[in-house]
């Protein structure tokens, strides 16, 4: 090789500023591309997010609000920190009267164990004899009265009077909306015996004629498959035997609901929120609501239970009542089935209803 050919050699291998400039500019060009693309993709993200969120508020302010007074609820301080306490009222509502002027037809305390990842239902029977105070006035009276007198608010605060429980939260349902949102779920099974045949088409044929639908009679018994106005007239059977067994038919239509309901597709729940929100009062904000959503759809029905434990029929003032023969043993009994709370010592207030109750089941 010539000097000469080695001294171009040399000055190609030269890199020149102009190239080395050009070579800059193009990596700031793709670091701002990768800054533009990573910011539009956060963009798209929170976008989502947003619809998301309005999507779900959307749906969630169907309902109908109600502001509790909480210092008029009668809680017992509880240390019952793993546990979220929701009041359930069920009402025949055909004037879409959920605030007051109807009786409760079902009180359910969903109990919901955070810790260990389970529900527990206890059914309160609407007879229950219990002390009640309102509109200046104290009495004993039957439990599903209290909320026909003053609504969720009395409700809550006669069963916490009573029972010795901290319950602020509840839901209050009409029958006929969880009716149509059972249709929506495609029914539930449950087993029907022989002597339950004729009630369940008796007031399922009620429950169908207030949505102005037509009613499909069951024709014999046995584990099959209901549909809305089925399993709601399954849910209020009693003269057939008792307000005991009625509340366990009405938990065994509502695990059927939430088994159905954790199965279900997005579109089928969406549905069912159009349905159900716009009968439904509540005192649970957009956020308790999307927050117990999540925590309850991984959880299992454990346990479902109907109190008092231990009651009493009698007929008190023409009416007959549920007494709880030991009232103050039951509520002992409630808090450590329920709350896993042993050795509970009942209140002064639950000593007291307790002997009032003893007196009049004696006399």
């Amino acid at each position: 090789m010539s000097r000469r050919d080695s001294f171009y050699d040399e000055v190609d291998d030269i890199e020149l500023p102009q190239k080395r400039n050009s070579k800059k500019r193009s990596r700031k060009k793709k670091k701002k591309m990768r800054k533009f693309i990573f910011f539009i993709i956060i963009e798209i993200i929170v976008l989502l997010l947003l619809l998301g969120a309005w999507y779900i508020k959307s749906k969630l302010d169907k309902k109908q609000t109600y502001n509790l007074d909480n210092e008029k609820l009668k809680i017992t301080p509880l240390d019952l920190d793993d546990y979220e306490n929701i009041l359930v009222f069920g009402v025949d509502a055909r004037d879409d009267a959920l605030k007051s002027g109807t009786r409760s037809d079902t009180m359910m305390l969903v109990s919901i164990d955070k810790k260990n990842g389970e529900i527990k239902l206890t059914s309160f029977y609407r007879d229950t004899y219990v002390y009640m105070e309102y509109d200046g006035q104290t009495k004993y009276d039957k439990l599903g009265h209290a909320y026909s007198y003053g609504g969720p608010e009395l409700a809550l605060a006669t069963i916490n009077d009573n029972f010795d429980l901290d319950i602020s939260q509840f839901v209050t349902v009409n029958f006929t909306s969880v009716a149509n949102a059972i249709n929506l779920l495609g029914g539930v099974e449950i087993d029907v015996s022989e002597k339950e045949v004729d009630s369940v088409n008796k007031y399922g044929r009620e429950v169908a004629k207030v949505s102005g639908k037509e009613y499909t009679p069951i024709s014999g018994a046995g584990k099959q498959l209901l549909d809305g106005y089925q399993a709601v007239g399954y849910s209020r059977i009693r003269k057939i035997d008792s307000d005991f067994v009625r509340t366990n038919r009405q938990r065994t239509v509502v695990n059927a609901m939430f088994e159905k309901t954790k199965q279900s597709d997005f579109s089928t729940i969406n549905k069912m929120l159009d349905e159900l929100m716009p009968q439904v009062l509540t005192n649970l904000s957009n956020g308790d609501i999307v927050s117990l959503v999540k925590k309850v759809m991984s959880y299992d029905i454990t346990q479902g239970d109907g109190f008092p434990y231990n009651p009493t029929i009698k007929t008190v003032n023409k009416a007959s009542c549920v007494l709880p023969t030991d009232l103050y043993q039951d509520v002992i009994e409630l808090h450590e089935k329920v709350f896993d709370m042993e050795d509970y010592k009942p209140t002064d207030d639950v000593v007291t209803y307790s002997d009032h109750i003893k007196s009049v089941i004696a006399q």
